[in-house]
This record gives structure tokens, C-alpha cells and sequence, in this order.
């Protein structure tokens, strides 16, 4: 019963997390945040969920960008830095969300404030300025542009310094 009804919170929440086919098809929806102190957004598509954080424990590392492990929805959590993965200064702000990447292995990322949904293309061009790693153009939200992360390189960066896993362990996201 309960793996019954732990399969279904996670249909329906993945529903939301989501678009559907039409969706894709018709819309780039991105989800525009601040992290780092910077103006950033993420494809819906590469997001698998964004929830509020809980305590993020410190674990010794040497995955620079680790801040630590957090506990969501019953499973330990690596969380990322995306200071340290766009090699920006960290800027003393608190997390306050996770925007969890859409992959076999469970990632997230360290989110200080969301701020909207841009459901436009990327913006052509780029701002005077170079972009920062793991960055591949931007979006408008309101008068303000967004950095967009390239969440695939961003997510294959962080899992490659993840332990792999036993058999035993889960690794679905």
C-alpha cells in the first residue's frame, strides 16, 4: 500500500513538473529564479520538480559545488551550488528552493528566490558581456534578462562527481 501510494504522488506530481507533448511542441516555458545573486532560468522540460529546501547537511566532498545532502520527499538529496558551477562569487543569500534536475540520478540545485515563468524563446544575441559557464543564451522575464542554464551540462557536470551507486540504492529522480 504504501509503494502504491508513494507511486501515485509521484504521477501526480511529475504531472505538474511536466508539460505535456502538445506543450513542448507549442511553448519553451522556462522558470526564471535568482541563485548566486544572479538572474538565471531553467527549461520546464529539464526540471523534474522545484520544492521548498529544507536543512542542507554539509558531507565531506570533493565535489566543489556539493553544499551538502537534504532530505525530499523521503530521499537524501545531493544539493549544488550553481555559484561554484557558473564560477561566480557566492553571495550570502539563503536557499530557500530546489529546482530538482530531470535525470536517473538525483540532483539539485541551490535556489535563493523564484521569480516567474518566461513562456517565450530565448533571446537572440547576447548582452554586452561574456555568458557564464554552463549558460547557453537568455530569456526575458518582465524588462529583465535570464541567463538559461544548460541544465543537461550542468547535470552531467555535478553527476559525475556523485559516488556511484550500489545496486542496493535507489537512483530513479
Amino acid at each position: 500500500m504504501d509503494q502504491r501510494l508513494r507511486q501515485l504522488r509521484e504521477e501526480f506530481d511529475s504531472g505538474f513538473a511536466r508539460p505535456s507533448e502538445s506543450q513542448r511542441a507549442e511553448q519553451n516555458i522556462t522558470l526564471c529564479f535568482i541563485a548566486a545573486g544572479q538572474r538565471l532560468a531553467a527549461p520546464l522540460t529539464h526540471l523534474q520538480s522545484i520544492a521548498k529546501a529544507g536543512p542542507i547537511v554539509p558531507v565531506p566532498s570533493q565535489a566543489p559545488a556539493l553544499l551538502g545532502l537534504t532530505v525530499l520527499r523521503a530521499k537524501l538529496m545531493p544539493v549544488f551550488s550553481l555559484a561554484v558551477l557558473l564560477e561566480v562569487p557566492a553571495t550570502p543569500a539563503e536557499v530557500c528552493w530546489l529546482a530538482v534536475l530531470r535525470g536517473r540520478r538525483s540532483a539539485a540545485l541551490a535556489v535563493d528566490s523564484l521569480v516567474g515563468y518566461a513562456d517565450q524563446e530565448p533571446v537572440q544575441g547576447t548582452p554586452a558581456g561574456a555568458l557564464p559557464p554552463h549558460t547557453n543564451g537568455f530569456v526575458q522575464y518582465g524588462d529583465q534578462l535570464h541567463a538559461l542554464l544548460d541544465c543537461t551540462g550542468i547535470y552531467d557536470r555535478i553527476t559525475q562527481d556523485l559516488p556511484t551507486p550500489t545496486k542496493d540504492q535507489d537512483t530513479r529522480a
